[in-house]
């Protein structure tokens, strides 16, 4: 498990937000957009988050501040529940049977006991790096 202090936490965030202010381009209407590509050599007086960095935050926050609702992603195996970087969420600890939908996915019922001490459950699609939706369960 991928442990930061909330000083470290915090830090990366602050560099986080400045590269999405950095990003957003305001127009004379008062609207803004925010660029989608940029060089690297533009954002580097930013020392803007790595992916790893990123993945960091999304364990402490759903650690210290668990959510009722969450998207990640099944591990290959079907026997976590991991960030896109791949780090663990939780452990599946109950799967029900697969069934075909109406869409003529192959799905499945699970419960995940999750490494911020709550139970959560949703449904996986059994298509590898499909993104799911898992709610807390009462």
């Amino acid at each position: 498990m991928i442990n930061i202090s909330k000083k470290e936490r915090d830090s990366i965030v602050v560099r986080e937000q400045a590269l999405i202010d950095f990003l957003t381009v305001k127009k004379n209407n008062g609207k803004s957009h925010r660029r989608t590509c940029y060089r690297q050599e533009e954002v580097s007086h930013l020392n803007p988050p790595t992916n790893e960095e990123r993945s960091k935050v999304e364990i402490y926050d759903f650690i210290h501040n668990p959510p009722d609702k969450y998207f990640a992603y099944p591990s290959q195996d079907f026997t976590k529940i991991i960030t896109w970087m791949g780090d663990t969420l939780g452990n599946i600890t109950w799967k029900g049977m697969a069934f075909k939908s109406n869409r003529g996915d192959s799905r499945r019922a699970f419960t995940m006991h999750a490494i911020n001490g709550r139970v959560y459950h949703g449904t996986i699609y059994n298509e590898i790096n499909c993104r799911m939706k898992v709610k807390k369960s009462n």
